[in-house]
């Protein structure tokens, strides 16, 4: 056997005298080449590794979670071996991609109206006209597209004559609405709690009650449940200070605590935070469900098992309570949906490679929660802060903050002296473009 020095994923079989046990493999160095080796236990935390080639390996076994890793500190073929799961029955599927208004990723420049066009005309239908395929095809099977209430707002509300950078945004047709309302009502295309991918750092409990909104709003026309996960992509952290509001907000929506899940920037330092999912908050009734994704988003899905991309074992959340899992399939920034049944079964076949016994679903991040809310009280409870380090973020401007904390502070008088209501159209359509100035 020779594998090759590409960094892509193996999974070995290693039987010890009790039945074997499935290891994955990342090759992150030179090639392997050998067939068969035999892993010697010498005690609790040291193993030996025989090839057939005659090269001998010292390893130690360690326990980043509650399973056993086999590391190998003297090798330059590989760091780490990574013990899966036996147990694992269903894996989540959230098919959602990195929102950016106003960041390229499209082949137009990508200003704000440019990016709201694309998803608009191209992204949405795509995922209600998937979804319909799919039912079509293979009625058992189905695709579930997670996008943010920011942008869907903007789309059933849609501002007319709005010009930004000589560039109209174009609304959609009353056909495009059909069809995304049918998605909408038949689960195909659902959303997160959040407003989008927010700095929420520059907000206060008023602003961000009110970008919630945006999702309890959608959820309450379209008569489906209202979401409870929080998805942040890109800005790498939460402020801690966040979670009571949370808390608060959500005790009228969820019959469960929120999640908060978060894909960092593959330019950030990792975290110092549970591996998996964690309860994160100050006490033992004051928490969030968290998930930190560290260095992406994770990163696009790959082709095959061996070249996974952000579908790979080490990608996948596992809640071995239950053996139920979490994976992304999620495309980089303003790539919109899959573009095919393909690409979906692809994707799939990646993950029913990696643990042959569970069931793959298209899912969503609220059915993920639902699923394993039996078990949230096992998580480990996390109380460090996990707040935004970002130099170049809305931080990076002090006049717009300042002129941001303003009009806060101005909304949120109006609103302890009645002068302000929540029902008031203007004022929720002007609040649209207070939650994008933090968003990004």
């Amino acid at each position: 056997m020779f594998i090759p020095d590409t960094g892509n994923q193996y999974v070995f079989n290693i039987f010890f005298s009790h039945p074997f046990s499935r290891y994955v493999v990342t090759v992150t160095a030179q090639a392997l080449a050998w067939a068969t080796a035999t892993l010697n236990i010498v005690n609790d935390t040291s193993v030996t590794l025989v090839c057939d080639n005659g090269n001998t390996l010292p390893g130690i076994i360690t326990y980043p979670t509650d399973l056993p890793s086999i590391c190998w500190p003297t090798s330059k073929d590989f760091t780490c071996w990574t013990r899966l799961l036996s147990n694992v029955t269903r894996i989540h599927v959230v098919n959602m991609n990195h929102l950016d208004v106003g960041y390229n990723g499209i082949p137009a420049t990508g200003f704000i109206n440019n990016i709201l066009n694309i998803y608009f005309h191209q992204y949405f239908p795509r995922a209600a006209i998937l979804a319909e395929q799919i039912l079509h095809i293979s009625p058992k099977d189905s695709f579930i597209y997670t996008t943010h209430p920011w942008l869907l707002s903007m789309f059933f509300d849609c501002p007319q004559n709005l010009v930004l950078a000589g560039i109209k945004l174009i609304c959609p047709s009353s056909d495009e609405l059909a069809l995304v309302e049918r998605a909408i009502r038949l689960g195909a295309i659902t959303w997160h709690a959040g407003a989008m991918n927010m700095q929420y750092e520059w907000m206060n409990e008023q602003v961000l009650n009110q970008s919630l909104d945006l999702s309890v709003a959608l959820a309450k026309r379209f008569s489906v449940p209202v979401p409870c996960v929080v998805s942040v992509r890109d800005v790498p952290g939460v402020p801690i200070a966040m979670i009571r509001s949370l808390n608060q907000y959500f005790s009228e929506h969820c019959s469960s605590k929120p999640m908060v899940t978060v894909g960092v920037n593959a330019a950030v330092t990792d975290y110092d935070v549970p591996n998996g999912l964690f309860r994160w908050g100050t006490s033992q009734d004051s928490y969030v469900i968290g998930t930190w994704h560290s260095y992406g988003y994770p990163n696009n899905p790959g082709s095959t098992f061996t070249n996974p991309g952000g579908l790979s074992l080490d990608d996948i959340i596992i809640v071995p309570q239950i053996g139920i899992g979490l994976a992304f399939a999620f495309r980089t920034d303003n790539q919109g949906p899959p573009m095919s049944i393909s690409e979906i079964h692809q994707n799939h076949e990646i993950l029913r490679q990696s643990y042959p016994g569970a069931e793959i679903i298209s899912s969503s991040l609220q059915n993920f929660l639902e699923d394993i809310s039996g078990v949230t009280d096992e998580l480990a409870l996390f109380d460090g802060d996990i707040s935004d380090s970002w130099l170049q973020g809305i931080g990076s401007d002090p006049k717009r903050v300042q002129q941001y904390q303003a009009v806060q502070r101005a909304l949120t008088t109006c609103f302890e002296r009645n002068l302000c209501s929540n029902n008031d159209e203007e004022l929720i359509d002007g609040s649209r473009y207070l939650v994008k100035i933090p968003g990004k």
